[in-house]
């Protein structure tokens, strides 16, 4: 049953003050946090204040990752956030041109004009053989990742190949520039993964502009809500303006059953 929470627009001042506080605990750990009590009660009374959604997940093998991930990082938000999961999540439009439009999105238009002109394109990947070669490419960039946070030595990424949408942006040279490969359950979607193969401004303008065509793709397929894997409390400050950018908003979820 389709969800009636808008998250379409901007966030209130209150929902600022507490993604504020996740960059804290981010930044500086419960330390940082407990030293200013009434900021923390101020953004705790914030987060009661979340719209609530309710995941009505079907039991495909997609709809079970998105359950099995969202279950994990559950138990990973900490002593303050254990009502229900706090997650990002970006609004999906019924119509998909409705993303883009906006004094909101004014920079979104702009990074994505900058990727067309560029010669920045995208596909969606069905082929076997390609998705393998892709695969290989991402967990070589990830065994040498400049950023060690980002920087796996064994990475896993085999599991990727059971999710049907996987969509990847190109150069104009042809070089793979970004792969998005999401799972989605109904009106649901998982940003399970969505990351750069290279560092550079391509690339960095191929995370805008894949950002709107994931949207677009997303809201043809009926979706209407996508979902950060990333537990909130853990998100960096670049990829935090980058979520802000971008429309994503904080929400509390909890499963239908």
């Amino acid at each position: 049953m389709p969800t009636s929470v808008d998250l379409s627009g901007d966030p209130p001042e209150w929902e600022l003050r507490l993604a504020q506080l996740l960059q804290d605990l981010y930044d500086g750990g419960v330390r940082r946090v407990v030293r200013t009590p009434r900021k923390t009660v101020t953004a705790a009374s914030a987060l009661l204040r979340l719209p609530m959604l309710t995941l009505d997940l079907d039991d495909s093998l997609e709809g079970r990752a998105i359950r099995g991930h969202l279950s994990r990082i559950s138990s990973k938000l900490g002593w303050l956030f254990r009502q229900k999961t706090l997650a990002d999540v970006l609004a999906v439009p019924a119509e998909a041109g409705d993303y883009v439009q906006g004094r909101s999105r004014q920079t979104l238009r702009r990074k994505v004009r900058q990727a067309e002109k560029a010669g920045i394109t995208w596909r969606e990947e069905n082929s076997a053989e390609e998705r393998a070669r892709l695969l290989k490419k991402l967990a070589e960039w990830e065994r040498v990742h400049p950023l060690e946070q980002y920087r796996i030595d064994d990475p896993q990424l085999d599991y990727l190949v059971d999710f049907r949408l996987w969509l990847v942006a190109e150069s104009r040279s042809g070089e793979p520039l970004l792969l998005a490969a999401i799972p989605v359950s109904g009106q649901w979607a998982l940003l399970r993964y969505f990351r750069s193969i290279g560092a550079g401004d391509e690339q960095s303008l191929a995370r805008y502009y894949m950002t709107k065509v994931l949207v677009e793709e997303l809201s043809k397929r009926g979706v209407r809500f996508l979902i950060d894997s990333h537990t909130p409390h853990l998100v960096p400050s670049g990829l935090r303006h980058f979520q802000r950018m971008t429309g994503w908003r904080l929400a509390r979820l909890r499963f239908a059953s």
